[in-house]
């Protein structure tokens, strides 16, 4: 029993010295990588929500009060944020309670410990003829107009045009005929319809059959 239990003691030892010196030996990328494994930070710096010590707190503020530091700048980036930090420093330990913006806590590549930080939010281009627009999104277009490209941005609905793609028409609705782009209401017994204009009419009544060019 005693042989056995000097064995365990020894085998305990031996892998506290090799797990110590495997982590001395570790480059700053490795002891990054370590972080994430113990929900942290990943690999990049960027913020592990999976944390309960690192939250989102909303209208672009993060809150932080473990050790560890981390990367605010991906984080936003990460986020859906710009690349800009308007305010920051240290919240005493409270997560999205102070927002306080005295500065502290280092450079915002290599933030900690216990810190807040607001991120920014990007200068986004208005879009053209959108009523209400989140970021770069348009949520709703002005009436008269559709939205296309993912929603970001919006183009003049063509009337009666059933296959729209950004201000183009590729198929109009039963009964209406493309012509330049817009859909004008079939003219009966046309055969060559220009927009509005007859250009080839088949004029039929009970006896007879003709063809009339206009």
């Amino acid at each position: 029993m005693y042989i056995i239990l000097a064995i365990a003691l020894i085998l305990l030892f031996v892998y506290l010295v090799k797990n110590r010196t495997l982590k001395e030996g570790l480059n700053a990328q490795q002891k990054l990588d370590l972080f994430n494994k113990r929900g942290y930070v990943t690999g990049h710096g960027h913020i592990g929500f999976g944390n309960t010590n690192l939250r989102d707190c909303g209208d672009g503020w993060f809150s932080k009060n473990t050790r560890g530091r981390i990367n605010a700048t991906a984080a936003c980036r990460d986020k859906g944020y710009g690349s800009k930090i308007d305010r920051w420093g240290g919240n005493w330990g409270y997560l999205c309670k102070n927002y306080s913006n005295d500065h502290q806590g280092g450079g915002l590549s290599n933030f900690g410990y216990t810190v807040d930080w607001h991120c920014a939010a990007p200068s986004w281009p208005k879009i053209s003829y959108c009523a209400s627009q989140n970021r770069n999104i348009c949520n709703r277009c002005n009436a008269g107009y559709i939205r296309y490209n993912n929603n970001k941005a919006c183009a003049r609905q063509i009337s009666n045009c059933s296959r729209q793609n950004g201000n183009s028409c590729n198929g109009c609705r039963g009964g209406y005929k493309l012509s330049g782009n817009n859909c004008y209401r079939q003219i009966p017994y046309c055969s060559n319809q220009s927009g509005i204009h007859v250009i080839h009419v088949m004029v039929v009544d009970f006896y007879t059959a003709i063809d009339v060019h206009v």
